[in-house]
């Protein structure tokens, strides 16, 4: 027999689903995990946490003012689509969020020296698997703060010989 479930538990499980949909991952999984409690909360007739009933309504509001747009898609679509996005079922640019691996990328700029920019886009688009503009992009943006770094390093080890 099955006993009473771990509403406490369930409450933190909420918590971390809610931070993973919400979150910058922008986890579609973790969202419909979120829709599974709130079914268990429902049927047992249990209240449940703020801050799931707080995500539940920002959708549902999403939805009930969703406007008729001029693309011609019949409302319905429009609400379903502000559904699913207030839930955060469907992502909003239909791919996951890409995570820039910051240190790697400074300590392979770091080591490269004075490789060429051309060699070092086909090297980090490479090593991160994204396009060469994407790698580019990185470069251009983390090239000046490593710079910043070797100066430091090198008159940090210049002072202590």
């Amino acid at each position: 027999m099955v006993g009473e479930p771990n509403w406490t538990r369930i409450a933190g499980r909420v918590a971390v689903l809610l931070h993973r949909a919400n979150g910058q991952s922008d986890d579609p999984e973790a969202a419909a995990k979120l829709l599974g409690y709130a079914a268990a909360y429902l049927a047992a007739r249990r209240p449940m946490p703020d801050s799931l009933a707080d995500y539940f309504a920002r959708a549902f509001e999403a939805a009930a003012t969703a406007t008729e747009a001029a693309d011609g898609l019949p409302i319905e679509h429009r609400r379903i689509d502000a559904l699913l996005r207030g839930l955060r079922l469907k992502r909003s640019n239909n791919r996951p969020a890409l995570v820039i691996p910051r240190f790697e990328l400074a300590m392979l700029i770091f080591e490269s020296g004075n490789l060429s920019e051309t060699k070092l886009k086909k090297i980090v688009a490479e090593r991160f698997s994204v396009g060469e503009s994407t790698a580019l992009s990185w470069i251009k943006d983390a090239k000046p703060k490593v710079a910043k770094a070797r100066e430091i390093f090198e008159a940090e080890t210049a002072s202590a010989k």
